[in-house]
């Protein structure tokens, strides 16, 4: 599984996610419409066109593959038509999802990863994930709902819990950030990020 984590820019590499304290601009893109049974998704139009007569499940695996290359704009198509073909094909669903976050489409990532939640609601990558494109768009309550629920189903994953803080500041709930913090340093001692959350938020407080 891929999970999204809120760290800071890797110079050089490939990041899904910037944890700015400015707005993000967002990328200026047109888009076809891909229609699914109750559900839209954007096929854009520079989207690789899928030809090949595959089964659903070998739309998937070539997804996947793609995926992990990092040609996630290849991966999408395979992975639109899987979801075309299996309307309860939740991996597919939080694939889009991490793609379009990438991407900053971040109303089409919402609306994937919902999807794939209400598919799968014991995948914490995908509540996690979810969390995480509601905080890009400003949304920290709803945020920290999936966060939460995150956080309940691997509670030592010290990513979840840093994420969680993030949530909380956002909504100005200190306490509540500075324990989910705390939390995260606890299971990853030696993290530089979590500490730099910590010591930010006290500077804050004073």
């Amino acid at each position: 599984m891929f999970e999204i984590g809120l760290l800071a820019v890797l110079v050089g590499g490939l990041l899904f996610v910037y944890f700015k304290k400015e707005k993000k601009e967002p990328f200026d893109w047109s888009h076809l419409r891909f229609s699914l049974p109750g559900i839209k998704f954007p096929l854009r139009k520079s989207a690789k066109t899928v030809d090949h007569n595959l089964s659903d499940i070998n739309y998937l695996k070539e997804g996947e593959r793609l995926f992990r290359e990092g040609r996630y704009e290849e991966a999408e198509g395979f992975y639109l038509k899987a979801v075309a073909e299996d309307a309860d094909n939740s991996l597919g669903y939080g694939r889009l999802g991490v793609i379009y976050t990438h991407l900053g489409e971040l109303n089409d990532a919402k609306e994937a990863l919902e999807t794939a939640v209400r598919l799968a609601p014991e995948n914490g990558f995908y509540q996690n994930n979810l969390g995480l494109v509601l905080y890009q768009m400003g949304r920290y309550k709803e945020a920290v709902i999936y966060f939460e629920n995150a956080v309940k189903l691997d509670e030592k994953n010290a990513r979840r819990w840093a994420n969680l803080g993030l949530a909380y500041q956002g909504m100005g709930e200190k306490e509540r950030a500075k324990e989910a913090f705390q939390k995260a340093l606890r299971l990853e001692p030696q993290n530089k990020k979590y500490q730099l959350y910590l010591q930010k938020l006290k500077e804050e407080s004073l």
